[in-house]
């Protein structure tokens, strides 16, 4: 059950990483591309009408920066989809990254209208539409991980419940004795709670080495993927802090659990 809550966990902890990442570095960007248009007249030429869209945005107040990609980043952009075709050869619109320091939809249209006033044909993507599914998506896994983290947790109350009650049980002329001979019941219980907490270190210990294992493998995997679109998945820190807390948390419910079950049955049975 450890080394599944490690994976729960885990899960819940890197998918809150990459909402975090992607809504910090989505935040308040916009792309505006300026198609690339072949005409004689040198005022509608791409490059002049990008320089023009810029210029105004630079005396914008609500802009941070307005930045033309080059084409060696319009290239590495466009790799992963075409290949390593010649794309030189294709009229590619220039893109224009803009940060803006509110990115309300007030302060979006307005950023329209002075795009559209300066060239009407340009093309404004805030990214919002499919980033929102995209990131309600990553919100869903996150609950989904929760939820099955909080369900293994229930089932490991349960269990332990069921299993100190049948070792009561069994044990049952054992704890007569012992009453006999003026042990009490907190003595019993703290002797059952050893014996519990001696199988669940010890299953602690596998699940904990078997999750990191796991864990790590998986953060690696993802690391060679070298892709910008998945923020960089090594929890390191997190991890180190995360998957022993686990353990111990485990260890805990289950010698507490079987105190209190001992203690609460021991007035039933004697």
């Amino acid at each position: 059950m450890v080394f599944l809550t490690i994976l729960a966990i885990s899960g819940s902890a890197t998918f809150n990483k990459v909402i975090n990442s992607w809504s910090n570095s989505i935040a308040g960007t916009v792309t505006i591309q300026v198609p690339n248009i072949k005409t004689s007249n040198d005022l509608n030429n791409v490059a002049v009408r990008s320089e023009r869209i810029i210029r105004e945005l630079e005396k914008d107040s609500n802009v941070l920066s307005a930045r033309l990609l080059s084409k060696e980043e319009v290239t590495e952009l466009l790799t992963p989809w075409i290949g390593n075709a010649n794309i030189n050869l294709l009229p590619l619109p220039q893109l224009i990254d803009v940060v803006l320091l509110k990115s309300t939809e007030k302060e979006e249209k307005a950023l329209q209208s002075l795009v559209y006033s300066l060239v009407p044909d340009a093309i404004i993507d805030n990214h919002r539409l499919w980033f929102e599914h995209l990131l309600n998506l990553m919100k869903g896994f996150k609950f989904l991980t929760s939820s099955v983290a909080s369900l293994i947790t229930t089932a490991l109350i349960l269990t332990i419940v069921y299993a100190t009650k049948a070792s009561i049980t069994e044990f049952y002329e054992v704890i007569r004795v012992l009453h006999l001979v003026g042990a009490k019941d907190v003595y019993i219980a703290t002797q059952f709670a050893k014996r519990a907490f001696s199988y669940a270190f010890k299953g602690s210990l596998s699940g904990l080495i078997i999750g990191s294992v796991t864990i790590i493998t998986i953060a690696i995997l993802v690391r060679r993927m070298q892709s910008d679109f998945i923020p960089d998945l090594y929890l390191w820190l997190d991890l180190v802090i995360l998957l022993p807390m686990v353990a111990i948390t485990a260890i805990s419910i289950t010698v507490i659990t079987a105190f209190i079950t001992v203690l609460n049955n021991l007035r039933s049975l004697v």
